[in-house]
C-alpha cells in the first residue's frame, strides 16, 4: 500500500441517514461485486463478475427485472423478467455468420430472428 489507497474486502458507503446505499465487496470465491440499494435499503443494481464472466442486473422492488450477461462460451444474454411467470431472454449470436437474436419465453417457446429475415428485397 502507497499511503495514498485504502485496502478492505469490503466497503460500505452509506448516505446521511446512515443507511447502506453502496457496497463494494468481495466474494468468498474472489469475485467482486458492486451493490446499489435504495432509501429503503432493497437492492436496485448489481455489477459483478463470476468465474471470469460480467454481469450487470436491475432489480425493482425487490425483484430482478433485468440482466446482461456473459456465457461461459462468451455470447452475451440480456434477460427481462416481467410481472408473473413470463421471461424473455434474448441472445445476440452469430448464426451463419449474421447477426441473430434468439428469444426464449419462461415456457420454454423459442423463436429465432436473423438479420436476413428483415432485409430488404433487393432491387431488379
Amino acid at each position: 500500500m502507497d499511503g495514498r489507497s485504502i485496502e478492505a474486502e469490503r466497503f460500505v458507503l452509506v448516505d446521511s441517514q446512515n443507511r447502506p446505499r453502496v457496497v463494494l465487496e468481495m466474494l468468498d470465491d474472489s469475485s467482486p461485486r458492486i451493490g446499489i440499494f435504495d432509501e429503503q435499503g432493497k437492492l436496485t443494481a448489481r455489477l459483478g463478475e463470476s468465474n471470469g464472466k460480467p454481469s450487470l442486473q436491475f432489480h425493482f422492488d425487490g425483484k430482478l427485472r433485468a440482466s446482461l450477461v456473459v456465457a461461459p462460451d462468451g455470447t452475451a444474454a440480456l434477460v427481462i423478467g416481467n410481472e408473473g411467470p413470463s421471461v424473455t431472454v434474448a441472445t445476440m449470436a452469430p448464426m451463419q455468420d449474421e447477426p441473430t437474436i434468439i428469444l426464449r419465453s419462461g415456457s420454454g417457446a423459442v423463436k429465432v430472428i436473423s438479420a436476413s429475415d428483415h432485409a430488404p428485397e433487393p432491387k431488379a
